[in-house]
């Protein structure tokens, strides 16, 4: 037989919960199209923290929707449906990708047809395209590319309240080169209207800021612009404050976006006004904008007109600023700015 003997024993109290410590961040992130979106939610109270915590599945709604409008691989996407359809009349088309188009014609105008949409033609042919870049790929003849030239250029897309229209039957709309600041924006939208205010959105490296961070303004990394660098090596921090003054529906609640764009790694960027390859003094162009597909969209047509094409016409994009980057040697840089180019350190 086996006695157990249990001796009077005082139970040891229970230490309370921790107290949590804000403000706090809040880390969300995931796969989109071919790369990753990240967000950071600054929480400063408890009910902001289990909120902010909630909020992936909203923020990959916001994407699917996007892709939905933009994707060229998606066969019922509003974009694939727009360009198989062989007439010229007006075709309705939904505010959100309204908006998208309208930027991008905006865009295009103002930097002289060095950003344009319709060029998804001369994308293919060369490679570039979302459907053709795994293909081998060679230089084009000319003859191609004064064909493909035909069925392209901002004069023969048009967009107004009646809807979206082409006026040639083969026009092509590519809206790829700003289908991550569309994202960006989208997904920005969505936490404002939810009552974040504290925010910072990554897409694909499309950036966009809203509030400040955990310790004082956004913190923002410009990618290290050569071949062998790494997602983490940055040649300068940027500081993303929203102007008072700016986009905002009340003082302090507006946003500032970031995008970089550059050719260090292989060449991909056409020039939309003669079908080739652009031929840049730059290895790099930095934008801040107050509208993320602006700024995605500027940073592209900064690689086709190099730094003093860039400088030429960016009065006509308001708080707008640029950072050029320029090949100095083996893994250096020389870089210049717009007078309101953000606070910045290496």
């Amino acid at each position: 037989m086996v006695f157990a003997f249990v001796g009077a024993c005082t139970p040891t109290p229970m230490a309370p919960p921790p107290v949590p410590v804000f403000p706090q961040a809040v880390k969300l992130g995931g796969e989109i199209f071919t790369s990753q979106w990240q967000v950071t939610i600054i929480a400063r109270d408890a009910a902001t923290l289990l909120r902010a915590r909630t909020q992936a599945p909203a923020v990959e709604a916001a994407l699917a929707e996007v892709e939905r409008k933009l994707s060229l691989w998606q066969p019922e996407s509003e974009l694939r449906r727009f360009n198989a359809a062989a007439w010229t009349k007006p075709v309705g088309v939904t505010p959100g990708l309204a908006t998208v188009l309208t930027t991008c014609l905006d865009v295009g105008a103002k930097t002289d047809g060095a950003f344009d949409i319709t060029i998804g033609p001369l994308l293919d042919l060369w490679g570039l395209s979302a459907v053709t870049k795994a293909l081998p790929r060679a230089v084009p003849l000319p003859a191609d590319i004064a064909r493909e030239r035909a069925r392209t250029g901002l004069q023969l897309l048009h967009i107004d309240s009646g809807g979206l229209k082409k006026d040639r039957e083969d026009v092509v709309v590519d809206a790829t080169a700003v289908g991550d600041g569309a994202a960006a924006a989208a997904v920005m939208a969505g936490l404002l209207e939810r009552g974040f205010g504290d925010v910072l959105v990554d897409v694909a490296g499309e950036v966009v800021a809203a509030g400040r961070g955990l310790l004082g303004p956004w913190q923002v990394g410009v990618n290290l612009p050569a071949p062998d660098a790494g997602p983490d090596e940055v040649e300068r921090v940027v500081e993303l404050v929203a102007r008072p003054e700016g986009n905002a529906p009340e003082p302090g609640t507006g946003v500032r976006a970031l995008s970089t764009s550059g050719t260090y790694r292989e060449a991909h960027i056409l020039d939309p006004r003669t079908g080739a390859l652009a031929k840049s003094d730059l290895v790099s162009c930095t934008i801040v904008a107050d509208d993320v597909v602006v700024a995605d969209a500027l940073s592209t047509a900064c690689i086709v007109l190099g730094e003093q094409g860039t400088r030429a016409i960016l009065d006509r994009f308001p708080a707008t600023e640029a950072l050029f980057l320029k090949t100095k040697g083996e893994r250096t840089f020389t870089a210049s700015t717009t007078a309101g180019f953000p606070a910045s350190r290496p």
